[in-house]
């Protein structure tokens, strides 16, 4: 039971979570979703930099709430809970609603199994593993409350694209316009009673207001849509990310931040992993 735990809370690995994030805005930016790349690189940006920000103080001067025994936020948590409900909500076609909110629901609920693993292997307190899970939350809702008013290249149209009437016509063209007749038009007999008004005819709508009418908008219902392109993309950015913490461990940077700016020699005994 024990090893089941353990493998679970691994899911939250920053080796995993952070290439699959760099991947993730790769995605965004190469389908051209502005908005979604520019929230989720900064939501994301956001929950690492907490995450770096409390380990590097607790590392370099001790800090922490000791009645929560609470350290720093839990980097497995934070990661989890950002990338995974994230890749499910763009993943899922956008026209299936029900489908997306589930995906996305069931990730969030996976990502508070893996805060309750990382508690029950000692890796970290409750009050870590919840503070990662909730700064993961909310990167991922940034991302999906942008990403749900984008318009996607991968978007298209069901209405098909109206066709100009290029036909040549068969009827015979008409006289020219010899100018205004002198003789005024003799009106026709009403008879006893007045002739009805008839309303003007209205002007047909224009093909092109038409075709939006019936076709569906793309900016309220995008669709991400893999491309070769978006592929590529993404896995250029989750192998470059992964030879960079392989090269140089985010431990490792942190705890020469924590050194430097405190002035320490070493730093404090962490106890907990994360």
């Amino acid at each position: 039971m024990h090893m089941s735990w353990y493998q679970l809370f691994h899911l939250g690995d920053p080796m995993l979570t952070l290439p699959l994030g760099s991947a993730i805005a790769a995605w965004l930016l190469a389908a051209r979703a502005w908005r979604a790349a520019l929230g989720w690189t900064v939501g994301f940006g956001l929950a690492l930099g907490l995450v770096a920000a409390t380990k590097i103080a607790f590392m370099g001067w001790a800090t922490g709430l000791p009645a929560l025994a609470f350290k720093a936020v839990s980097g497995h948590a934070t990661g989890f809970t950002a990338v995974f409900p994230t890749l499910c909500y763009l993943a899922m076609p956008a026209w299936k609603a029900r489908a997306r909110r589930a995906a996305s629901a069931a990730a969030l609920a996976l990502a508070a199994v893996v805060a309750a693993a990382l508690v029950h292997a000692g890796e970290h307190t409750l009050a870590e593993a919840a503070a990662g899970w909730a700064i993961g939350a909310g990167a991922f809702l940034c991302t999906a409350r942008l990403a749900g008013g984008t318009s996607f290249t991968a978007v298209t149209s069901l209405a098909p694209a109206a066709i100009p009437d290029t036909a040549p016509s068969l009827a015979p063209d008409a006289a020219p316009d010899a100018g205004p007749s002198l003789v005024p038009a003799a009106a026709p007999d009403a008879g006893p009673f007045p002739a009805p008004r008839t309303a003007p005819d209205a002007a047909p709508a224009p093909a092109s207001i038409a075709a939006t009418a019936a076709a569906p908008s793309a900016a309220a219902s995008p669709a991400f849509v893999p491309t070769p392109a978006t592929i590529a993309c993404a896995a250029l950015a989750f192998l470059a990310s992964a030879w960079l913490l392989r090269s140089a461990p985010l431990n490792w940077w942190m705890i020469k931040v924590a050194l430097l700016l405190s002035g320490n020699s070493t730093p404090v005994p962490w106890g907990h992993c994360g």
